[in-house]
């Protein structure tokens, strides 16, 4: 999972998230827009995750504890 920030040219921020397999390098998903919140994020893991995108359908421990220090709460 990896963190982009940028601006238009209106200087408008944007945030982007890639979830990428580290070992095929096949990009598993993502979201892109002004605003994403913890919550937007967990439903878009999930999704990967119970879509069958995300290998063995587990979340890296990384991922999981990034999302704790967020004080959000996502299911196993």
């Amino acid at each position: 999972m990896d963190f982009q920030f940028d601006a238009t040219t209106d200087g408008r921020p944007i945030k982007i998230v890639s979830v990428v397999d580290e070992h095929t390098r096949e990009c598993l998903g993502g979201l892109a827009d002004r605003s994403i919140t913890a919550e937007v994020l967990i439903d878009e893991l999930d999704r990967l995750a119970y879509g069958g995108q995300l290998p063995g359908g587990r979340l890296q421990n990384s991922h999981l504890q990034f999302l704790k220090q967020t004080g959000a709460k996502c299911s196993p």
